[in-house]
């Protein structure tokens, strides 16, 4: 019988993008885990839009910080132990996933912005922490995706930053190893709940915002249903139960490595045009809410 070292018993745990869809299914494991959960997003809004469609983000804390200024990450950081303790796991989850539809559409601020969430803060709030993730031997976890392996249109911007991420991993693993922390990143496939969908669904009705949540997960789940044996779409707790594993004692031996949580979906290119096909069939649905959406406020004017 193995030990489930998974139980923290109140540990801390700093997860940003905490209010996304997978976001809200990280805090979740975590708390069901022992952790203690600092959730952290660009807002109250943030928050406020998750609970219409998941339900409140399950988390002792809730903190607020624009990780495009750098500067906050000290300052999360310190609200956070200030708050709840000295941090021993840091889930960096937050990201911008912004499609520019090709590099001439891209301006220097764009590009800096999303180096900034995507990149720089992830390294910024692993300094801040360092003192307390040094004292209780914790870790890092970040969460890139399978576009730093993958080139897709409109999206060079944000698989730059996601493979410079699995870059910065290994050379932080290098570097706190020495001080007992560990450093690993996950590869995220096809899972659901996206920027894209959120800022979509933003300003919304909340009936109107829930359908469509509903609508998206129903052509994902019926999309798993028709997979084989091994399947190439995830689900948001997938994520999640990897962040379990790597933070836990059964990972002590795993650093500094990105973890593939993607359904072998980077070495199954096949796929690919069925995956172009299903996103087709989703994009359409967001774009016939958001053409009534648009409809109804222009009519209430």
């Amino acid at each position: 019988m193995h030990e489930n070292s998974t139980m923290k018993n109140n540990a801390i745990a700093l997860v940003t993008g905490a209010a996304g869809i997978i976001g809200t299914e990280i805090c979740a494991a975590l708390s069901d885990a022992g952790w203690r959960v600092a959730a952290t997003d660009l807002s109250e809004e943030e928050f406020n839009l998750s609970e219409i469609y998941q339900g409140a983000v399950r988390a002792d804390g809730l903190f607020y910080a624009d990780l495009s200024d750098l500067s906050a990450c000290a300052k999360l950081v310190h609200e956070v132990e200030a708050t709840l303790g000295p941090i021993s796991l840091l889930v960096n989850n937050a990201a911008l996933g912004q499609y520019f539809g090709g590099i001439g559409n891209v301006r220097p601020e764009d590009y800096q912005r999303l180096v900034n969430i995507n990149l720089l803060a992830p390294f910024f709030l692993t300094q801040a922490a360092l003192p307390s993730l040094r004292e209780h031997l914790g870790s890092v976890v970040m969460i890139s995706s399978v576009l730093s392996q993958m080139p897709k249109d409109g999206a060079t911007l944000y698989g730059v930053t996601k493979a410079a991420l699995e870059k910065q991993t290994e050379f932080l693993a290098h570097d706190l190893c020495k001080h007992g922390v560990r450093v690993n990143a996950i590869r995220v496939g096809s899972v659901p709940g996206g920027h894209f969908l959120r800022e979509r669904m933003k300003g919304m009705e909340p009936e109107r915002a829930r359908a469509l949540y509903e609508d998206v997960m129903k052509i994902h789940a019926a999309d798993i249903a028709q997979e084989g044996e091994v399947p190439l779409l995830g689900k948001p707790a997938d994520v999640a139960n990897a962040i379990l594993f790597l933070a836990s004692e059964q990972a002590r031996l795993v650093n500094g490595c990105t973890f593939p949580v993607d359904g072998a979906l980077v070495i199954r290119e096949p796929v690919m045009e069925r995956l172009n096909q299903r996103k087709k069939s989703i994009d359409d649905i967001v774009d016939s809410y958001t053409k009534a959406y648009e409809t109804s406020v222009s009519t209430k004017d």
